[in-house]
């Protein structure tokens, strides 16, 4: 039986606006937040100090805002792949790389409680199975890496500056 975590949501059960709704909202909110405190920082910065002070402040909410980006991105689950209209979107708008891992290290580094589809270890490595050819097939590049993840995001950074990205 899997464990409930206090406020979590099944985006698998339910309304699928509902489901997204309530997935973008704290998205929505958490760029709103950074979007006002990077304005509020150019405005302190903009009354109390210099002029190159305020460009360098200005100049990093782009920065913030790509870092951003660039992680929740990462962060998109590995069942997208399952869906070819969302593949074809991702493919045609960005570069997709598939972090390829063994997957008995998966099961050993994943945190099993925040995820909802990690009933077993079994259903672990079917999932991977049944999904394995669909990352390979949408990935512009394949990383292996059975390393930690330091390794994964050296790997990504030389992918990217190979691409001048």
């Amino acid at each position: 039986m899997q464990k409930e975590n206090k406020g979590s949501i099944d985006l698998t059960r339910g309304s699928i606006p509902g489901g997204i709704l309530a997935f973008a909202i704290p998205l929505f909110l958490g760029q709103l937040l950074q979007q006002l405190y990077n304005m509020v920082d150019a405005w302190v910065i903009g009354n109390f100090a210099d002029n190159d002070a305020f460009a360098a402040v200005s100049s990093t909410g782009t920065v913030v805002f790509l870092i951003i980006g660039f992680f929740s991105g990462i962060a998109t689950g590995g069942g997208v792949v399952t869906q070819p209209r969302t593949m074809k979107v991702l493919s045609e708008n960005s570069f997709v790389v598939y972090i390829k891992r063994d997957i008995e290290k998966i099961i050993m580094s994943a945190n099993h409680q925040s995820r909802p589809l990690f009933t077993s270890n079994e259903a672990v490595r079917q999932l991977f199975a049944a999904r394995q050819s669909l990352y390979e097939e949408y990935a512009n590049f394949v990383l292996e890496n059975n390393e930690s993840p330091q390794a994964a995001l050296k790997g990504l950074s030389a992918i990217l500056r190979a691409r001048g990205l």
